[in-house]
């Protein structure tokens, strides 16, 4: 029974301290969600959703990812539309694992 009970603390324990570091804020939250819905919006205007892939971080910072097929001046237009939306805070490309456009707002 010692054990169960010291086992059930230190799941319960460390599964706070995993948490912990997951957790946003309510502001982190608005900041994602706004760059998000951001991106999202912009990709299905301009018909990209089959063409990129991306991930937004807690400050507003976007990540995106191009197909192979997308090129250069398509890629370059995307990024530059987007550093211009005011909900998203940066924009890093990569495509085929390679930075396309260097990291900026």
């Amino acid at each position: 029974m010692k054990i169960r009970a010291i086992l059930s603390a230190c799941f319960a324990l460390g599964l706070t301290a995993c948490a912990s570091d997951q957790v946003l804020s309510q502001e982190e939250m608005r900041i994602q969600s706004a760059a998000d819905t951001a991106v999202a919006g912009y990709l299905f205007d301009h018909k990209m959703d089959e063409l990129m892939s991306y991930i937004v971080r807690r400050d507003g910072f976007v990540l995106v990812k191009f197909h192979d097929s997308v090129q250069p001046s398509v890629y370059n237009k995307v990024v530059a539309e987007l550093r211009d939306i005011p909900d998203i805070h940066g924009v890093h490309a990569e495509k085929s694992g390679v930075e396309v456009c260097p990291t900026a707002r």
